[in-house]
């Protein structure tokens, strides 16, 4: 069953419908989660982006589509806790999920002795926006957030060519969803589900499951705007678009140092230094592996003087290459040197008895 938008699962499956090449195995592929910040103000920020899972998939992994795991919800906001945090803001873009893993992930957020707030960019729909109705409130960022999309929904395929049979007393376990009766029984099924859910809405919303019933758009998208009408978040707070010099004037008209950002803003320090670490490691990485059939000495001078890989540098390894290649290809077809150490054995006592007894026997020839 899902909790998502029908345009994004059609997105998960066109990717699970792409080809993997050849030679690559998904049992290798990690799973690229996003971390837990802490602020110096002892923020917790935790990331919902993307469709939300109950276990990694290694198909978006290897294609780089972004999704979030219940389990990894759970586990940052335990941690969080753990840390002394003195707020969790769930950072949340997502249009929803799966059903299995949401009810972990809802009753862990809203159990948290943690004060929590989700904080809307994008999308809060679907199960998304149930893990975010157990927040203590719901803030979109801008008017054209999306909010909505309350409710269970599922699919089926509907073939001539398929024929679903079940036991006697059993008829409903495989409805025929060409007939209304058998629509019907699964309508049943996700009503069963949705009362659930609905029910956890309307406690973490303090309303009523009416209310969540009927006045929350029946299963409809809505701007942030008509979302805060209705009662479904609690506030707008347009996120600041401040160019650089009114950047700069805010922290007193001079330019900001590393010491400065790294106490004032500390994520976004360590943010920095990861990605020029990477960025280093990237170009060091790049010329020891041109080196490895290049010019090594042209790989040491460009990494000691912080010269990027280029084309150049590229173009002067594959011709010493080249050099390097044709000489041995002549090494190969030239001859090898004669070998005269059997000619320059050394001479022994004995050759010398044997020249005397030769001369002896022939008088006026010399052996040398």
């Amino acid at each position: 069953m899902w909790l998502m938008l029908q345009p994004e699962i059609e997105r998960v499956e066109a990717i699970h419908a792409r080809a993997i090449p050849i030679g690559v195995s998904l049992s290798d592929v990690k799973h690229a989660r996003r971390d837990m910040e802490m602020s110096k103000g002892g923020i917790a920020k935790i990331h919902i982006k993307g469709p939300l899972l109950p276990e990694p998939d290694a198909y978006l992994d290897y294609f780089g589509y972004d999704y979030t795991v219940y389990s990894d919800i759970v586990q940052q906001t335990a941690e969080a806790s753990g840390r002394n945090a003195n707020r969790i803001d769930y950072l949340i873009d997502s249009p929803g999920g799966m059903v299995e893993g949401v009810d972990d992930a809802m009753l862990a957020i809203a159990s948290s002795p943690v004060k929590t707030r989700a904080v809307a960019s994008g999308t809060i729909a679907s199960a998304a926006y149930m893990l975010g109705s157990q927040t203590g409130s719901i803030v979109a960022e801008g008017d054209l957030t999306m909010v909505g999309s309350v409710g269970v929904a599922t699919y089926g395929i509907v073939s001539s060519m398929i024929k679903h049979v079940a036991n006697t007393a059993s008829q409903k376990k495989r409805p025929d969803l060409s007939t209304e009766e058998g629509v019907k029984v699964v309508q049943e099924e996700l009503d069963d589900v949705y009362q659930i859910l609905a029910e956890k809405i309307a406690a973490g919303r303090k309303t009523t499951v009416e209310k969540v019933m009927t006045g929350y758009g029946e299963g409809a998208v809505m701007t942030a705007r008509t979302a805060l009408q209705k009662g479904m978040i609690d506030k707008i707070e347009k996120a600041e678009s401040t160019p650089a010099a009114t950047t700069a004037e805010k922290i007193g008209g001079s330019r900001m140092d590393l010491h400065q950002l790294k106490s004032e803003h500390p994520d976004v320090y360590r943010e920095a230094v990861a990605e020029g670490t990477k960025t280093e490691r990237d170009r060091v990485r790049a010329h020891l592996i041109a080196a490895d059939g290049g010019n090594i000495e042209i790989a040491h001078k460009a990494i000691l003087e912080g010269e990027a890989y280029t084309d150049l540098i590229k173009a002067e390894h594959d011709a010493f290459a080249r050099k390097k290649s044709m000489i041995a290809a002549r090494e190969e077809e030239a001859p090898g040197d004669i070998d005269n150490s059997s000619a320059s054995e050394a001479y022994t006592d004995k050759d010398a008895v044997a020249k005397k007894e030769f001369e002896a026997a022939h008088p006026g020839m010399e052996v040398w």
